[in-house]
């Protein structure tokens, strides 16, 4: 690929109509190869996704014996640990 025209003395920081056509094809080719990255990316996900749902539909992946340990504890629900139940005032006016 023989290289851009470069700008000249005379126009510096300028450029030609031929070197900003090129330029702006260059600008969407990289884009159209960051989008098809992208969308194999996407596919390949997809597909990872699809074979670990198959193998543990298809295969028997459980195991017996060994487990994380988590049966072992039991915790207390406590939704709104931060708050004091005597602060909360429920009472409204109605109509006036």
């Amino acid at each position: 690929m023989s290289p851009l025209p470069t700008s000249s003395p005379t126009n510096l920081g300028q450029t030609s109509p031929a070197v900003d056509a090129a330029l702006e094809a260059k600008k969407l080719e990289n884009q159209a190869l960051e989008n098809q990255a992208l969308e194999n990316q996407a596919l390949e996900t997809q597909v990872r996704k699809a074979d670990h749902l198959r193998i543990c539909l298809d295969e028997d992946v459980q195991s017996h014996r060994i487990t994380n340990g988590l049966e072992r504890y039991r915790f207390t629900h406590c939704c709104l640990p931060e708050l004091n139940r005597d602060d909360i005032d429920i009472s409204t006016t109605f109509l006036g």
